[in-house]
């Protein structure tokens, strides 16, 4: 016979535990009671397509009463919703009453285990910094402990102080650390830089246990300093050169005054004025001086034929074409034109014109403007 059938049999009455939770609640009820009258309702009710204005007015209607419905089902329910709202919050402010000297027990608990933690923390903070002390006295003036454990002893899940290390495992890490530090000044030993730029770099090391930091710190510092003797070398250079040319120049100064003055250069000789030549017409210098006179062309002061030409209707733009002009007495010549109101190109080279010339000219430019129509923006003399 099998085991199954040599158990004894126990015989036992069920008790129903009746409480308000296996029961339906007033909620459920209240929400089964608006689901089957929203439903009842729904079937008074037909949207349909408008036809006329009747139609319409129905429609409004029964749309009214529809939302009317909607809300006494949803005012029902929500003052329900509201009287349980404030079972609620007044049930939550009992349990928390009722909770509330399990709640200063754990406080309790909670404050004495923190205390307790603090004063292991301690404990083993002390118990490190004495073992630093013992394995690398020469590196403690240098980097304080509180330092050390600051850059290697706070990486998450391997701080020092931790409870998941043993204190053989936190002294362990200790020396490590101490062993970097020594390989980082050995790095420091072996870098190109001088004395002075070694020096500064381990301070900077020993200061923020940063390697590359400090590296690239060092070499900032460097090319500033160069940079600076550089800029004053140039600078003394510059000023070197400014005391050899005054100098110089002094020098050249003294022995002009000790010299007899130079002979004058005789003066050059004047090139003859060559004949103005109108572009279009070809004149002659003899028919330009007929045609001057013809106006009663008696020489006037240059600055009288600004109001002159500036009064010739259609005379807005003169174009001047001279001959046997060099280039600086062109420039001259323009300057004294756009002065007395004549904008034009010069061109040509040769000798400069004389005061009694310009006149003439200007006359001639006068005198050949009232022959053009207006408007024309650009003439040609």
């Amino acid at each position: 016979m099998s085991s199954v059938d040599e158990a004894p049999t126990i015989e036992a009455e069920a008790t129903t535990i009746d409480t308000e939770l296996a029961t339906t609640s007033a909620l459920d009820q209240l929400v089964a009671n608006i689901t089957t009258e929203a439903a009842r309702l729904a079937t008074e009710y037909m949207p349909r397509e408008i036809e006329g204005e009747d139609d319409y007015k129905q429609s409004k209607r029964e749309r009214s009463a529809a939302r009317k419905d909607i809300a006494e089902l949803r005012s029902a329910y929500d003052q329900q919703m509201r009287a349980i709202k404030d079972a609620v919050r007044d049930a939550d402010a009992r349990v928390k009453a009722a909770l509330d000297p399990l709640a200063r027990i754990d406080s309790g608990y909670k404050a004495e285990v923190d205390a307790y933690e603090a004063r292991w923390k301690s404990q083993r903070i002390a118990y490190l910094s004495e073992a630093y002390s013992d394995f690398a006295p020469d590196l403690v003036p240098l980097v304080p402990f509180e330092r050390l454990m600051a850059r290697f002893g706070t990486e998450r899940g391997k701080q020092w102080d931790a409870r998941s290390l043993s204190d053989g495992q936190a002294e362990e890490a200790m020396r490590q650390a101490v062993e970097r530090i020594a390989a980082d000044e050995k790095t420091i030993e072996s870098s190109p830089y001088e004395a002075q730029d070694k020096a500064a770099l381990k301070a900077d090391y020993f200061q923020t246990l940063d390697l590359s930091g400090a590296l690239r710190r060092t070499q900032e510092a460097k090319e500033q300093r160069e940079r600076v003797a550089r800029l004053e070398q140039e600078r003394r250079e510059r000023e070197a050169e400014v005391r050899r040319r005054a100098e110089a120049a002094a020098a050249a100064q003294a022995a002009i005054q000790v010299q007899p003055d130079p002979a004058p250069a005789p003066a050059p000789k004047p090139e003859p004025a060559k004949p103005i030549i109108d572009t279009r017409t070809q004149l002659t210098a003899e028919e330009y001086r007929a045609e001057l006179a013809a106006v009663g062309g008696a020489t006037q002061p240059i600055t009288s034929h600004q109001r002159l030409v500036r009064g010739v209707v259609g005379a807005q733009t003169v174009l001047v074409a001279l001959y046997s002009v060099t280039g600086e007495q062109m420039r001259k010549l323009a300057g004294t034109l756009s002065a007395q109101g004549i904008h034009g190109k010069p061109k040509g080279t040769g000798v400069l014109l004389s005061e009694q010339q310009c006149a003439d000219l200007l006359s001639y430019a006068y005198t050949r403007a009232q022959s053009y129509e207006a408007p024309k923006a650009r003439r040609e003399l």
